[in-house]
C-alpha cells in the first residue's frame, strides 16, 4: 500500500468474457515504480 506501480497488460482476443469479466485486457505483471519526489 502507498506505492506507485506500473501495470503491464495484454489484450487476449478469443477468451470467454463471461468468466473473466467484461474486458479483453489482462494484467500480466505489476512492478513497483521509482519514488517521485514532490516539489517543495
Amino acid at each position: 500500500m502507498g506505492k506507485r506501480v506500473s501495470l503491464h497488460y495484454e489484450e487476449r482476443v478469443g477468451l470467454p468474457g463471461s468468466c473473466f469479466g467484461e474486458t479483453r485486457h489482462y494484467v500480466t505483471r505489476v512492478t513497483v515504480s521509482e519514488e517521485i519526489p514532490f516539489a517543495e
